[in-house]
């Protein structure tokens, strides 16, 4: 086995070197008050894995985790991983089908929920687990499940008995989107989690930085920059999300050193008033993705170096690049420990310069995705002739170097999440006046994609209805943004949508803009600081 495997990569080991080297050192800081050291930070994750075993979590278990960014969130990821069991983060947006739905596939032995989130998940009963640990206020009871305080979990129980974790092992299962169906769980181990994220420059996340983490815990990006800072003994200031008006702030008061932005946020904080103490801070590293105009206009106006990768939830960031404003477009360098092919539809490699397919495997095991669980024809699929198939087109020039193009899959993006345009899709149809529906990615104003929808309709409907009505079934950042009516879609010979011919139509003079209209979505905000 190579140098990653016989390194410490499993969350227990790792805790256990940094309190021994490190213990003292600060590792997680809250905004919102509290500063865990590492051997603090050990001593807290101990106790809640004690705490499930109590409850009869075992190695292999799925254990999900619904919570907002923050201690509670860190101390339940952690323990459970500890434990050896699978950590199954719910992005705290989902409600309805599409919570019951990854519920159902993750099949979770224990579930860690918020307070604040408990009615939505008594609204999608019965549900496939039983025992729910309640973080904040907990009820008395639930006529649905059993119901234990985040804080009787700590203790005090018996020690742990526990089974060796192996780089190899199941760490987590996260939800990317789906293409043509539903959400896909992606099996993460160790061996990937240590492996996934290496910025250009080491000081970005090393152990003398301080990063703030405003991705949330339940996408591959916010558990991967934690991991690699714990593998670095640096430190963590964590919000609870991110704010536009709070961030500089909070930049200055905990010494942040290092972030990773979506270029969204990059943009919403651009577009504050431009004031003399734009540079005054510590921020020195900036991870945006893609690096595009607000990316560049971010580091020069804020003083911060730029630096971005490209990747995923089931390949991590295997392309990373340091700001090249003469290179548009660029994703960067391959990172060393992994092959990369541009190749066409019969996985034949292209010349360089010509766009196709992005396919990678590592050279170590396990450090890209085994597969997606309980989903074989898409794990096989996915893993064709020894290689992974991104589904993203890219080129890459004779130096080396990668350039994004554009998405083959048909999945949209928006505001840092991706989205399945079946899940959209099949919500729409649930319309007693939806006869047929197709979601598809138009351009947003700054960055990424709106979704627009196109709609033959029994009889008419009116558009703001249908949208809050979606706004109730959905995650807000799901919600399409442009409603168009027509009579009907076009279509293929065998009949598939031509979701190319409605893309280049683009919003058209008869769409119906929600946001144009003062529906505008945001996310709610869950717990402290909400």
């Amino acid at each position: 086995m190579t140098g990653l495997c016989q390194s410490p990569v499993t969350l227990g080991e790792l805790l256990h070197t940094r309190a021994r080297d490190r213990g003292n050192h600060p590792f997680v800081v809250s905004t919102e008050g509290g500063t865990w050291t590492y051997a603090e930070t050990l001593d807290r994750v101990r106790a809640v894995a004690a705490g499930l075993a109590a409850m009869g979590v075992r190695h292999g278990d799925h254990v999900a985790t619904w919570l907002p960014n923050g201690p509670d969130m860190v101390a339940a990821w952690m323990g459970i991983n500890y434990l050896g069991a699978v950590h199954v983060p719910l992005n705290l947006a989902w409600r309805g089908d599409t919570l019951r739905a990854a519920l159902c596939l993750a099949d979770p032995r224990v579930a860690i929920v918020h307070a604040d989130l408990l009615a939505r998940l008594e609204d999608v009963a019965p549900l496939p687990v039983t025992e729910v640990v309640v973080a904040g206020n907990c009820p008395a009871s639930s006529a649905h499940v059993r119901l234990t305080p985040f804080a009787a979990l700590s203790g005090p129980h018996p020690p742990v008995d526990l089974s060796p974790v192996q780089p190899w092992d199941p760490m987590n299962l996260l939800f990317t989107s789906g293409t043509t169906g539903p959400s896909k769980a992606v099996i993460g181990t160790y061996a990937q989690a240590a492996a996934f994220l290496a910025p250009p420059d080491t000081g970005a996340l090393g152990p003398e930085a301080r990063f703030m983490l405003v991705l949330p815990l339940f996408h591959a990006g916010g558990i991967a920059s934690v991991f690699a800072m714990l593998r670095s003994g640096g430190t963590m200031v964590i919000p609870p999300h991110f704010s536009t008006a709070g961030f500089w702030d909070q930049v200055r008061r905990h010494g942040v050193t290092s972030t990773t932005l979506v270029e969204q946020m990059a943009a919403f904080l651009l577009g504050q008033p431009v004031c003399a103490d734009d540079r005054r801070h510590g921020l020195r590293h900036v991870n945006i993705a893609p690096m595009g105009a607000s990316a560049y206009a971010f580091a020069e106006r804020f003083g911060a170096s730029l630096w971005s990768s490209y990747g995923s939830t089931e390949i991590g960031a295997p392309i990373a690049a340091s700001a090249a404003p003469d290179l548009p477009g660029l994703t960067g360098r391959l990172r060393p420990g992994y092959e990369a092919r541009v190749v066409d539809a019969h996985d034949m490699e292209m010349p360089h310069g010509a766009k196709g397919e992005l396919v990678v495997r590592a050279d170590d095991p396990w450090v890209i995705t085994p597969g997606y669980h309980r989903n074989a024809d898409a794990t096989a699929a996915a893993w064709r002739n020894g290689w992974f198939h991104t589904g993203d087109m890219f080129r890459r020039d004779d130096r080396g170097q990668y350039f994004f193009c554009d998405r083959l899959k048909d999945a949209i993006r928006r505001r840092g999440e991706n989205i399945a345009s079946h899940e959209v899709e099949a919500a729409l149809l649930r319309h007693p006046d939806v006869a047929e529906a197709t979601a598809y990615a138009v351009p947003a104003d700054i960055s990424e994609d709106e979704i627009m929808v196109c709609l033959v309709l029994r009889a008419e409907i009116a558009w703001h209805q249908l949208a809050s009505a979606l706004a109730e079934a959905m995650p807000h950042f799901m919600v399409p943004r442009y409603f168009r009516a027509v009579g009907a879609l076009p279509r293929t010979q065998n009949g598939k949508v031509r979701k190319d011919v409605l893309r280049m139509d683009g919003v058209t003079a008869d769409s119906w803009d929600r946001e144009a209209h003062g529906m505008i979505l945001k996310a709610e905000r869950i717990g402290a600081g909400a």
